[in-house]
């Protein structure tokens, strides 16, 4: 406790403000103050925003692996890792996947990127010794990507639009969060939603599944209309 006390006034001294990218979204996950903070999974799979700054609550309140999943664009990706670290997580419990919100060099390398990440939140969720929190930089729409589709593997016979307003739009995803330039929610529309349609077309067709979580997959998408898939904005 003495060490946690110490790196935390550390922390407030020395640490620059985290970025003026902040979800409005409050953290529904009680002893998580990180804003947008939301059970996947309870007691195992948790998404939010980036923890920089309050990295001790997770450790605190008992999870075990992070997943960092957006690209370090700003220094901020090393930056958290460094302060994980300071709280005794090893580099086995750190995990980067390097996935960027735009501009994707392909859909294939996207649709890897997040096969990738897929495969992590399925071994954290069958090691019963294991809990993970994983996040971008506001948790809404790369973090929203990933529960959406971790959701429906998980579940292939839910309803994708049931899912992508559940798990995607409810917290900030896209033109859910109301604070979002108009811009951003234009990259995403264009990019980002054309991949979870894409890769939710694969899982309904049943060649993505719990049991085959194959990157060799994402050679082939299906091309599917984002028409009709938008995010409206949420109350906060």
């Amino acid at each position: 406790m003495q060490k946690i006390l110490i790196l935390l006034a550390s922390l407030v001294l020395t640490s620059p403000a985290l970025s003026q990218l902040r979800s409005p979204f409050p953290s529904t996950v009680k002893g998580i103050s990180i804003p947008n903070t939301h059970a996947v999974i309870p007691t195992k799979i948790y998404r939010g925003m980036s923890p920089l700054g309050s990295t001790y609550e997770l450790r605190v309140f008992g999870i075990t692996d992070i997943l960092i999943f957006k690209t370090d664009s700003q220094g901020d990706v090393a930056q958290e890792i460094d302060e994980l670290t300071s709280f005794d997580y090893t580099e086995g419990q750190i995990h980067h996947v390097a996935f960027p919100w735009k501009d994707f060099p392909s859909q294939q390398l996207a649709c890897e990127q997040v096969m990738d990440a897929l495969r992590l939140l399925k071994t954290i969720f069958t090691t019963p010794t294991k809990s993970i929190f994983f996040h971008c930089t506001v948790g809404e729409d790369r973090t929203g990507l990933l529960a959406g589709l971790f959701r429906l593997v998980l579940n292939p016979e839910s309803s994708v639009r049931a899912i992508f307003e559940r798990d995607m739009c409810e917290h900030g995803y896209g033109g859910g969060d109301p604070e979002k330039p108009q811009a951003v929610v234009d990259a995403i529309r264009g990019e980002l939603t054309p991949l979870f349609l894409s890769m939710a077309s694969l899982v309904k067709k049943g060649a993505l599944r719990w049991d085959r979580l194959d990157k060799k997959l994402c050679r082939s998408l299906p091309v599917v209309p984002a028409s009709g898939f938008q995010c409206e904005p949420k109350d906060i």
